[in-house]
């Protein structure tokens, strides 16, 4: 009987279908690599005209419906692919559309799958898929920290712990990935390199992400022709700018949200003109009141400018100009004692107001604050002589100047130090990407040439005011240092195996440099100080990768990839304000500084990575076990010669762990994340310092979670994306010798928005709600410390309370 019940049912709904279908088509195409016939799994296909698309599934093949077929455009995208538009018109005899791809020669290579937050990565002409790119969706979840940090924005994906002090990221912030300071990470936007110095490392926070296309990290060893600036043992990050669009549009975003925040966004895309030009440009204000203690986060000014100029099909040239800069007040440090009480000093912070007493007026907010200023000018042309081969010239200029206050207290007397950085540099990174038969290739030469102008001026704080005391040294560079750094890099894919190789020359050279002494608050001694000459400085190495992978399916693969990274030193002038304080002991001994620089090396890592991909249009499973050495690492160790402590090349790290990326994409409005790691990272020896050997040797690194969790779930409907997203960090320690714990924490972060389409000449309105930490977790977030570092030394940031933003986006 229920059979009988059964088949009417569903002959019912067959007909019912059928009627409610009764002019739509069905049309079937399949989606390859014209170079190589390699189905393209995950390429987008939409409707033009409307919201409607589907996704290409893992053997490239795909269905679609459509109204008309004489009246409809497919558009057809895949991240480093050439996009594509199919007239279904002309189509019209074919049972099956066979639809060809061009590789893109400067683009990344993605697997685009819908509802993921990342995919992986590969670097055009790589074979293996060894990065991670966070998607449009991945970005967006981020809320607003994510708007103006690349860190912030990161910090969903596995093996990347982002800790920021404001609710915002506006203020500094430390990340490590795979248990590596962010410092010591390379970046890069369109290859060319972003670093400064005082601190070394990259500047996360001078682009406005909604000018960044995509954003891809390679957490273990770096492709050789992947610039990665001052170093990579900590991984490299690479950046694309959004292009202009060619026709013309604007989009107009503005937030608000706690502690007075406000964003304003405006990009107008003017179109491609008759003679092949488009253009962009966009600005942007960002400031927030501090959430504790007197002091703002901003005023934060962008203005980007980019322009493309298509000269024919085979040269085409770009220009792109960034400008950034931000002042802001600093957050106050806590002790460890502090630190464990968290309830009764979460919002302790800088006094308001002067005392006309010195050692609390060493805590006073104005006295710890910054201006910094970025500006860059890139500019790329690019030749395509056939389908196959592209050489480009890229060409760069930077600049960076900063201003910022600190306190210190040394002995008995306080003083307030004036930090003063301005950075230019300039570029070339010639080019040359192809491929012949199942050869991809690539070459190119990174060449800069920097000035690094770095200086301290100290004001001691007394009870009567500030009494000017005059630099501690004030340093003089003969000659603009220099980089160079050829690499090369070749992939084969012969069938289901993968293979590739590639080797990179770093080679670094510091100038010569005279240092003056201070005779007053105003001036400086005639002549320089002899002991503190430094003569010109090599450092260089050789730098070899190489990866197999074998594809078990067409979306499954197993790979192991291998990688030696770099770090250019760096702590310069800690060692020299050291050598300052210690003059006579250093000279007694026979020791001028340049003896202790003479000691130093290039800093070098051996990274290994064990990976499984299997990506399909449900699932997203990305296991990687990792292992990492570290060799030359800079820590402060003790010299019998003059009875100090100072930093020296004696330290050897080992890391391994597991990062897991895993996205459950079970019916098209939900997707589960399950992202977690193991982080297992120490020194290999114990190290001798002045008062004793300090017990480090197998202890887990200062700041770094053994285990971490980032998990969520995404509910998407074609006018409605919600996120649930929580966080888990592990106990931490505060030193190498791992007394100073620090409990785990866990957050909620929710995000709700909601589209609408085509009201009146606005083509999309976007409203929506973030929440960061939901329930008002009071927890410690950044931890301030060496690898190397003993009970006492570390300083503790509470983290942000809850934050409520909203903001709402128009599109014309």
């Amino acid at each position: 009987m229920r059979k009988l019940v059964k088949q009417p049912l569903l002959f019912i709904l067959i007909l019912l279908f059928g009627f409610l279908n009764g002019n739509a088509q069905t049309i079937r195409g399949v989606i390859t690599d014209i170079e190589t016939s390699d189905p393209l799994p995950g390429a987008n296909i939409t409707i033009a005209g409307s919201r409607e698309g589907v996704i290409s599934d893992s053997d490239g093949t795909f269905l679609i419906n459509i109204e008309d077929w004489s009246n409809t455009i497919l558009n057809i995208t895949f991240i480093g692919y050439h996009s594509k538009e199919i007239d279904l018109a002309s189509h019209s005899s074919d049972h099956i559309l066979s639809i060809q791809l061009y590789p893109n020669h400067h683009t990344l290579s993605e697997i685009t799958i819908s509802g993921a937050i990342s995919n992986p990565v590969r670097r055009n002409g790589d074979a293996l898929f060894t990065g991670t790119a966070l998607t449009s969706k991945g970005l967006s979840i981020g809320g607003a920290p994510a708007s103006a940090s690349v860190y912030h924005a990161l910090d969903i994906l596995p093996g990347v712990l982002t800790e920021g002090i404001d609710g915002y990221g506006l203020s500094d912030k430390s990340v490590r990935i795979r248990g590596i300071r962010s410092t010591f990470s390379g970046m890069t936007l369109e290859g060319f390199p972003n670093y400064g110095i005082m601190p070394i490392g990259a500047r996360d926070d001078i682009y406005d992400m909604e000018n960044i296309e995509s954003i891809a990290l390679y957490k273990g060893a770096s492709p050789a022709d992947l610039g990665t600036a001052t170093g990579s043992k900590g991984g490299a990050i690479e950046l694309r700018y959004r292009r202009p669009n060619e026709e013309f549009g604007a989009e107009v975003n503005q937030s608000i949200g706690s502690h007075n925040f406000y964003r304003s966004f405006a990009r107008v895309d003017l179109g491609k003109t008759a003679f092949g030009t488009s253009a962009f440009v966009s600005f942007s204000a960002t400031e927030a009141d501090k959430w504790k203690g007197p002091g703002k986060m901003g005023p934060r000014y962008n203005a980007v400018t980019g322009i493309s100029q298509q000269f024919n099909e085979k040269f085409e040239a770009e220009v792109f100009v960034n400008y950034n800069s931000i002042k802001r007040n600093a957050y106050r440090r806590l002790s460890y004692s502090e630190a464990i009480n968290l309830n009764e000093n979460y919002t302790k912070d800088f006094s308001s107001e002067l005392t006309g007493v010195a050692s609390q007026d060493f805590n006073y907010y104005g006295y710890n604050d910054g201006t910094f200023t970025n500006m860059d000018f890139m500019g790329i042309v690019r030749y395509t002589p056939d389908d196959n081969t592209s050489v480009s010239i890229k060409g760069y200029v930077s600049n960076e100047e900063a201003d910022y206050d600190g306190t210190v207290q040394r002995g008995p007397n306080f003083f307030k130090t004036t930090s003063m950085r301005d950075i230019s540099r300039m570029g070339v990174i010639p080019e040359i990407q192809g491929r012949m038969n199942q050869i991809s290739y690539s070459a190119g030469y990174w060449l800069e040439i920097f000035d690094n102008d770095a200086q301290v001026y100290n004001t001691r704080i007394a009870d009567q005011g500030l009494i000017p005391v005059g630099y501690g040294f004030f340093s003089v560079n003969e000659k603009k240092g220099i980089i160079h750094s050829p690499y090369a890099k070749l992939a084969y894919s012969p069938g289901r195996f993968k293979l590739q190789a590639g080797l990179k020359y770093f080679h670094f050279t510091d100038p010569a440099t005279e240092r003056y002494n201070s005779v007053s608050a105003t001036e400086l001694s005639e002549l320089p100080n002899e002991s503190l000459y430094t003569r010109k400085m090599t450092h260089h190495a050789l730098l070899p990768s190489f990866g197999i992978g074998y594809s078990l399916k067409d979306n499954m693969q197993l790979y192991i990839n291998y990688g030696k990274n770099y770090m250019r030193p760096y702590m310069y002038n800690p060692i020299i304000s050291l050598y300052v304080n210690n003059m006579t002991t250093f000279t007694d001994a026979g020791m001028n500084l340049q003896d202790i620089f003479d000691q130093w090396k290039m800093e070098t890592s051996h990274h290994f990575d064990f990976g499984f991909r299997y990506v399909s249009n449900y699932l997203t499973l990305s296991p990687s076990i990792h292992y990492a050495r570290h060799n030359n690492v800079l820590a402060s160790a003790y010299d019998s010669t003059v009875d100090l402590d100072y930093f020296q090349n004696v330290g050897e790290q080992t890391a391994w762990g597991v990062d897991t990326e895993f996205y459950l994409h079970p019916v098209s409005w939900f997707t589960l994340i399950l992202n977690p790691t193991y982080t297992n990272i120490s020194y290999d020896k114990n190290l001798e310092r002045q008062d004793g050997i300090i017990e480090i040797k197998g202890n887990q690194s200062p700041a770094t979670p053994r285990f971490s969790l980032k998990s969520g779930a995404l509910f998407s409907t074609s006018n409605m994306d919600i996120s649930l997203i929580y966080k888990r960090i592990g106990k931490r320690y505060g030193d190498a010798t791992n007394i100073e714990k620090i409990d785990a924490y866990g957050l909620f972060d929710f995000s709700i928005n909601y589209s609408f389409e085509n009201i009146s000449f606005i083509r999309n309105i976007t409203a929506g709600v973030d929440v960061k930490n939901v329930f008002d977790k009071k927890h410690i977030g950044i931890i301030n410390t060496s690898d190397d570092s003993h009970q006492g030394s570390a300083t503790y940031f509470a983290g942000p309370p809850r934050i409520v933003s909203g903001k709402i986006s128009l599109k014309f």
